[in-house]
C-alpha cells in the first residue's frame, strides 16, 4: 500500500520531468532548415538566429564580412512582381493557351468553358498578368502575354510567379510544408537560391506586415511539389 500511494505521488513528477528532459534535448538548428523556419523547435522561447543554438549556423554567423558572404549563397531579398508569371508544370510538360475563357453558369455553379487553343508552351515560359478571369468570388483563368508575344488566357492553377529562396545560408535550406504552420509535415527542401512557383502569395507585396498564416505561400516546387513556404524566405527570380 505505501510503495502503491509512493508510485501514485511520484508518477507526477516523473512526467514532468520527461517533458522537461525532451526540451532539454530539443536543439534549434540540429534539423535542416530549423534556423530558417520561423519556429521555435526547442521551446524555449527563442527561434531561428535569437536562438543562442544556431549560432553556428552560417545562416546566423556573425563571422567577419568575408566570410559572411562567402557563406551567404543568395542575393539580398528583392520584391516580388506581383504582375510577372511563369507557366507551370513539369520538366517537359506544356500549358494549353487559349483565345478566350468564358464563365458558364450551372445548376451546380459557375464553370469555365474554354475557346481555341492558340498555343502549347513550354512549363517554365515567363509572361506578363493582365486580368483574372473570375465570378462569384472564384478566379477561373487568367488573361496573359507571354515572353514570345503569345497573349491569351490559361486556366487557374497552370501559372503562378516565380520565385527563388533569398537569404537562406549555403548550408541550409528552406522547408515545404504540407500546411501553413512549421508544425505541418515537411514535404520538400529547397536549396538556396531554387527556383519555386508561387500559386498562391495572398498579397506578397505585404509579407514584411504580415503575421501567423498569412506568412506563409502556397507553392509548387519544379519537381510538381505542392506545399507552403514561409514568405520572408521567398523573393523574385
Amino acid at each position: 500500500m505505501r510503495l502503491r500511494l509512493a508510485l501514485c505521488l511520484l508518477l507526477p513528477a516523473l512526467l514532468v520531468g520527461c517533458d522537461r528532459l525532451q526540451s532539454a534535448l530539443d536543439i534549434e538548428g540540429d534539423e535542416p532548415g530549423e534556423c530558417t523556419d520561423d519556429a521555435d523547435n526547442d521551446r524555449d522561447g527563442l527561434f531561428d538566429c535569437k536562438d543562442p543554438d544556431c549560432a553556428g549556423s552560417a545562416a546566423c554567423s556573425q563571422a567577419t564580412p568575408a566570410a559572411t558572404a562567402q557563406a551567404t549563397a543568395t542575393p539580398p531579398r528583392e520584391s516580388l512582381d506581383a504582375r510577372s508569371i511563369v507557366l507551370m508544370g513539369g520538366p517537359g510538360s506544356r500549358v494549353e493557351v487559349y483565345d478566350r475563357l468564358e464563365v458558364a453558369f450551372e445548376d451546380s455553379g459557375p464553370g469555365v468553358l474554354t475557346g481555341e487553343v492558340i498555343a502549347r508552351l513550354p512549363a517554365g515560359t515567363r509572361g506578363t498578368f493582365i486580368s483574372s478571369v473570375y465570378a462569384v468570388l472564384s478566379t477561373f483563368g487568367a488573361e496573359v502575354e507571354l515572353a514570345d508575344g503569345t497573349r491569351g488566357y490559361v486556366l487557374e492553377g497552370t501559372y503562378g510567379s516565380l520565385a527563388r529562396v533569398v537569404d537562406v545560408a549555403s548550408d541550409d535550406v528552406l522547408n515545404v510544408r504540407a500546411g501553413r504552420t512549421h508544425t505541418a509535415e515537411k514535404v520538400a527542401e529547397l536549396a538556396p537560391g531554387a527556383a519555386v512557383f508561387i500559386v498562391d502569395s495572398s498579397g506578397a507585396a505585404g509579407c514584411e506586415v504580415m503575421e501567423g498564416e498569412a506568412r506563409w505561400f502556397r507553392v509548387r516546387t519544379l519537381e510538381g511539389v505542392a506545399g507552403w513556404a514561409s514568405c520572408r524566405y521567398l523573393g523574385s527570380f
